[in-house]
């Protein structure tokens, strides 16, 4: 019965250092990009427990610049890079991608959401 305590325990411990080595790799991704660009961030999950999340960088007039994507069930998964949605403004209607899925698409459309807040609302309209 000890050893199931002591293992027990081994487990939730190797669980709460790998969520904060993910934790922190996502910040410093977020940092990295925030220097330069309005940073929006989004998250989606499916029943499955398979997530994304999704980092959109957009510049001062709110076109994409970069597009961030961690995608996976485990926490050894990393950001990469995407081709998603570069160019479009957080502004406007985002094309969907038959690329990123539905699970990346959500997440995209809700950091697109999020980065137009950081920039100040809907100014396509005054525009």
């Amino acid at each position: 019965m000890i050893k199931l305590v002591i293992l027990a325990g081994i487990a939730w411990t190797l669980q709460g250092v790998m969520a904060y080595w993910q934790y922190n790799r996502f910040q410093r991704k977020f940092n990295e990009l925030a220097q330069s660009y309005n940073i929006g961030v989004g998250y989606s999950r499916n029943r499955s427990g398979l997530g994304a999340i999704v980092i959109v960088a957009a510049d001062p007039e709110g076109t994409i610049e970069r597009v961030e994507v961690m995608k996976g069930i485990s926490v050894f998964t990393g950001f990469k890079k995407s081709e998603l949605c570069i160019g479009e403004s957080v502004f406007g209607e985002l094309p969907r991608d038959a690329e990123g899925g539905g699970l990346v698409y959500n997440a995209l459309k809700e950091a697109a959401a999020n980065a137009k807040k950081v920039m100040g609302g809907d100014i396509a309209a005054a525009g």
